[in-house]
């Protein structure tokens, strides 16, 4: 095996960067040695791998020291792109580039709260290593230092937040595994003044060289991978760019960056969202121009014959060829589960109807999903995304499932309470997930219609939605989406219109909400679960929707284990009737917070309630053990503009005496009659009301 195939394809693009800025030719022969050099038909597996399947690996960097060689890496602390904090840097060591023997931690997170800018991502890549063709390929040390560049952020997740480029030294022995020392700012920002519009978004892996013929005017040379929207563009696209340094310390950019672009690729339409919190700009993948139609895939219009494995092969075509559109064309399309894979846009073609079975044996074998914030296996979703990226639902038409077997399992008869006991007992003792197999007919526990679960980058666009086995859409631990243009109506048992639980940066607007359960809810799991999740639902923004019936227009919990924070609904209506505005309801056993919920211009028909929080609210779940007892906090509610005609009460708080609910601000309310009493307020400090005015008290 020749060692350096592994090593000098970095110093070829350095080389032939170079070149491109000097204008300096490349022979055809020059071009035919490095080939010859860097080709292998060499693979020989994984040499490092994660201690569990809870981290992730990344980005290695190896050099030479001392007869040895030595790999940074990057490991990040979570199985999906929420459950982790973010990278750490590692090292490793190995006599042979194949047996490789782990050292630790070289970049590690700071405690959190340390306020750093770096304090949830540390990805490093070791600087100034000799990659000179057949050197050393040991790194440099400058003013008695080694080094290296890293990206980091202050988000939790994977690669989440503003990115920003920083630099890291030691004086000590690069072959230990030892905490480098880091500066107290990035040297590269997305936010700085003088950076480009190529690379205005996110900073991610970089490259330092020492060029000690200066082909730049400067020693130090660093490739950057940048993420920005320029001038005229809508898309989000990666380029690379040239940063320059005399001390490694200061660093500017090369004015005529980027050096390497293209315009094709992964890209995404970017969405800024104006709210009262911190919210990063949406992105819509933009999918290829590709169309799978699942007539071509063996699909029969009718409404009879089943088109579950036609639909699944085109998915899994559509997916393979990196993405594309699975088109469903007009006519009656009788169905079983859909289960999504990655870039896969479900369009649906006005005219179209998807016909789901209501056979509970076609939605076996169970899958992983949940029920009232308690993961379980249970009946497939009947339409579902487990771990997908860039993933959508689009066209005019219309998703119906057949109902009459769901209809009879509507009721909660003894068999469903037994079973709801049993799965109570092992989330409250934290039996693992795995074994929690509910898919039993006697259970009669529902399939939610649509549920993404663990997913990323999501598109539900301008599709009707008619009747659900339970909640219509439920995107369960997704991050970032937008949910628009859609018609949900469903009068059934629990029929919510869409809940968002424990994910975070979405938009939902321009919908039409007819419920028979709440229209738009916040939730953020169960007791014990939500804790182990941890989780917080957060930066959702919810505008210009129509509720036309429905329980609330939006209801926070009662699942909110996790945390809620920063919601903000505006300019919705419900011009019939809706029992309440904006419902925060919990109990004893939830603990999480509720924190910067925002909700102003709204107008209804006829209320129970503008506003209620209810802190005691159990359902089916009261007569159960309490294994733990924790307190929701609640800490900041802004309600403002509000035109109702009708309401029983316009508001009412019933807090906990142990943890009263704090910073309720009420402002310009009006309700034409009320019907029983203006408000109520117990267990609440600082409620602030500013214009709450009614023409008309009728007191019953």
């Amino acid at each position: 095996m020749k060692t350096v195939n592994l090593l000098i394809i970095s110093s070829v693009v350095f080389f032939l960067l170079a070149c491109e800025q000097k204008s300096v030719s490349v022979s055809q022969a020059a071009m035919q040695k490095i080939y010859d050099e860097v080709k292998t038909p060499y693979k020989y597996g994984l040499v490092v791998v994660p201690a569990d399947n809870n981290h992730k690996m990344d980005c290695p960097t190896v050099f030479r020291k001392d007869g040895k060689w030595y790999m940074s890496y990057l490991v990040y602390d979570g199985k999906t792109h929420r459950d982790g904090r973010g990278y750490e840097t590692w090292l490793a060591e190995s006599d042979d580039l194949l047996v490789w023997n782990t050292l630790g931690r070289i970049l590690p997170f700071p405690e959190e709260g340390s306020g750093r800018w770096d304090e949830n991502e540390l990805a490093g890549y070791i600087s100034l290593i000799d990659y000179q063709w057949g050197g050393t390929y040991e790194p440099q040390q400058f003013d008695g230092k080694y080094w290296l560049s890293y990206f980091g952020s202050t988000e939790r997740g994977y690669e989440n937040g503003r990115l920003e480029i920083g630099v890291a030294y030691t004086a000590g022995d690069i072959t230990t595994a030892h905490h480098w020392n880091t500066l107290p700012k990035p040297v590269l920002s997305p936010a700085d003044e003088n950076r480009g519009e190529w690379e205005n978004t996110k900073l991610y892996k970089s490259s330092v060289i020492w060029d000690k013929n200066k082909t730049f005017g400067h020693p130090f040379v660093m490739y950057y991978n940048a993420g920005g929207i320029a001038s005229g563009e809508t898309n989000q696209i990666e380029r690379i760019g040239i940063a320059l340094s005399d001390d490694m310390l200061n660093w500017k950019r090369y004015p005529e960056n980027p050096v390497l672009s293209h315009d094709e690729g992964i890209q995404y339409e970017y969405i800024t969202v104006d709210a009262p919190f911190p919210m990063e700009p949406l992105k819509i993948f933009q999918f290829p121009k590709k169309d799978f139609v699942i007539t071509d895939y063996g699909a029969r219009d009718g409404g009879v014959f089943d088109n579950t494995k036609a639909i699944a092969v085109a998915i899994d075509a559509c997916n393979k060829a990196d993405g594309g559109r699975v088109v469903v064309p007009p006519g009656s399309w009788f169905t079983g589960p859909i289960h999504f894979k990655s870039n896969v846009n479900l369009h649906l073609e006005e005219g179209s109807v998807l016909i789901f079975s209501d056979n509970p044996a076609d939605y076996l074998p169970e899958v992983k999903s949940s029920l009232e914030g308690m993961e379980i296996y249970n009946y497939s979703p009947l339409i579902y995304a487990y771990e997908c990226e860039n993933i959508a639902i689009t066209g005019k038409g219309f998703i119906m499932p057949k109902m009459d077997k769901w209809r009879e399992w509507f009721p909660r008869r003894p068999a469903y309470m037994s079973a709801a006991a049993e799965l109570f007992t092992m989330m409250s003792t934290q039996v693992p997930v795995e074994e929690r197999r509910m898919a039993f007919e006697g259970n009669t526990m529902r399939p939610y219609l649509i549920h993404f679960n663990r997913s990323k980058n999501i598109l539900l666009d301008g599709f009707t939605i008619r009747e659900s086995p339970f909640w219509c859409i439920h995107l369960f631990m997704c991050d970032g989406g937008v949910v628009r243009n859609i018609d949900v109506k469903a009068h059934g048992h629990n029929n919510d219109g869409i809940d968002l639980e424990m994910s975070r940066n979405f938009l939902v607007e321009n919908c039409i909400f007819d419920q028979g359960d709440d229209a738009v809810v916040i939730k953020s799991g169960s007791n014990q679960d939500g804790w182990r999740l941890n989780s917080p639902c957060e930066n959702i923004v919810v505008r210009n929707c129509t509720i036309l019936e429905g329980h609330t227009l939006l209801a926070l919990g009662s699942e909110l284990s996790s945390g809620i924070r920063n919601i903000y609904m505006h300019d919705c209506t419900a011009p019939e009737s809706v029992h309440r505005f904006l419902y925060i309801k919990t109990n004893h056993r939830r603990g999480g917070f509720v924190e910067n919920i925002y909700m102003e211009n709204l107008k209804s028909g006829r209320t129970r309630r503008v506003f209620e929080i209810d802190t005691d609210v159990l359902y089916q779940w009261r007569n159960f053990p309490t294994y733990e007892t924790r307190i929701t906090r609640i800490d900041g509610v802004h309600i403002k503009n509000i035109e109702c005609d009708q309401a029983d009460a316009i508001f009412e708080i019933k807090g906990d005496e142990r943890l009263p609910v704090r910073n309720i601000t009420l402002e310009n309310i009006h309700v034409n009659t009320v019907k029983q009493f203006i408000s109520n307020i117990e267990n609440a400090e600082n409620v602030v009301q500013n214009n709450v005015i009614w023409n008309k008290l009728i007191e019953e």
